[in-house]
């Protein structure tokens, strides 16, 4: 139980907090129909290898990132997915990964959805340029940085 959030699950994912399964329903019906696919948790992105070394002595391990949601397309150019973060609140560990992720050239392709309107508007990922939403609009976001990905606009 991460942050007092209970899991839930739904379609064989298992989500951490109600407002995952939330964004995934709003995922899955606002693109359903379309050349799109949801999928949760699939697949961890590596934001620093492993063996990175300020002196001889000291060696990190990788530094890796799960987001919450990618949206792939089942016909056409693989290139044109989309990652989805959903965030209840920003802690220290997430500011440092998206920091990392910024220097990324998947950058372009994700959006980082808040709890609410107010929480997407105040959220520090502004100063990245990063591309924020809140639930009710995400499908609507979603497919619009689908098309611009697609169109070569990032």
């Amino acid at each position: 139980m991460k942050y007092h959030n209970q899991p839930v699950e739904i379609d064989g994912y298992r989500f951490d907090s109600e407002l995952e399964r939330k964004c995934y329903e709003y995922l899955k019906c606002g693109i359903s129909g379309s050349d799109y696919i949801v999928k949760a948790h699939t697949e961890a992105i590596a934001l620093m290898p492993p063996g990175n070394t300020l002196s001889p002595s000291n060696k990190f391990r990788a530094i890796t990132w799960k987001p919450d949601f990618f949206v792939y397309r089942t016909k056409g150019i693989a290139e044109s997915s989309l990652i989805i973060e959903i965030k209840g609140c920003e802690t220290t560990d997430f500011l440092l990964k998206m920091n990392l992720a910024s220097r990324l050239a998947i950058w372009d392709k994700i959006i980082f959805c808040y709890k609410s309107a107010q929480a997407a508007y105040t959220s520090k990922m502004q100063k990245y340029g990063a591309t924020v939403t809140y639930p009710a609009l995400l499908p609507t976001v979603a497919l619009q940085k689908l098309v611009e990905i697609e169109h070569g606009k990032h």
